[in-house]
């Protein structure tokens, strides 16, 4: 669900249930219109059952406008908690009632920088959720008569986890107040910190989770492959590590 929100928390766009963002293919960023269809496939992410359109951006000029387009059928992917809706190439692009304010690069970055954060905790969540699992399952899991979390290689496996999480939760937080207290571009930046820290921290952190389950963590019985599952698609969604790391290094190193 998207609704632009101006720093007096003024609405800018009118409220609609069951409408979600749709993305391009590779999920880097929200699906950009030049004309009055789309030009190519795109895809809606967390869409429940009740979401029959999605938001696209139009282009005009230098600014942009937002538009609606039909969902269609569900795509099948790796994450097993959320559903992904396709949306085809040449989908009409409807006007959104009420949507008549154009928005600019800076209300785009800023819709990104609120974007990377909530993907970053996201991401957060799925750490904490999986090494939840897994620190009560070495607890459990006893091998030459003792818990395998009293085995230093597993405790080191757990403790460097712990450590990615900790971490990733204080950048995303930073992320998170950056969204709405610094300018644009600022943000972004903040934002594109956190996603690239997180979503290197949650490959980790969830093949750790798999490894110290041993051979039941790589098996539909053992719930490590759902975090991890869903770790790949936040890491994806608004661009992965390496997406935001060569962003960065464009701007604060002017390289190609």
């Amino acid at each position: 669900m998207l609704e632009y929100v101006s720093p007096d928390r003024s609405p800018r766009a009118p409220r609609r249930d069951g409408v979600v963002v749709a993305f391009s293919e590779s999920l880097v960023g929200v699906t950009n219109v030049p004309g009055a269809a789309t030009s190519t496939a795109a895809c809606a992410v967390d869409c429940g059952t009740d979401v029959t359109e999605a938001y696209v951006v139009l282009a005009e000029g230098p600014d942009y406008r937002i538009g609606l387009v039909r969902v269609a059928g569900v795509l099948e992917g790796a994450d097993l908690t959320r559903t992904v809706r396709a949306v085809p190439a040449g989908a009409p692009i409807e006007a959104v009632p009420g949507a008549d304010r154009v928005l600019t690069r800076d209300d785009l970055a800023q819709w990104n920088a609120l974007g990377l954060a909530i993907t970053s905790a996201d991401l957060v969540g799925v750490m904490r959720g999986v090494l939840d699992a897994t620190v009560a399952y070495a607890a459990d899991r006893r091998q030459y008569g003792v818990p395998i979390g009293s085995f230093q290689a597993v405790a080191h496996l757990l403790a460097e986890a712990h450590t990615l999480m900790e971490g990733s939760h204080s950048v995303a937080l930073h992320a998170s107040w950056a969204a709405d207290n610094l300018v644009p571009l600022e943000a972004l930046s903040a934002g594109r910190i956190a996603k690239a820290y997180c979503a290197r921290a949650a490959r980790t952190v969830c093949e750790t989770a798999i490894q110290v389950h041993g051979g039941i963590g790589n098996t539909w019985e053992c719930m490590a492959h759902v975090y991890l599952r869903r770790a790949l698609l936040s890491t994806q969604w608004f661009g992965d590590d390496g997406e935001h790391l060569r962003a960065l290094a464009r701007e604060r190193l002017g390289s190609e």
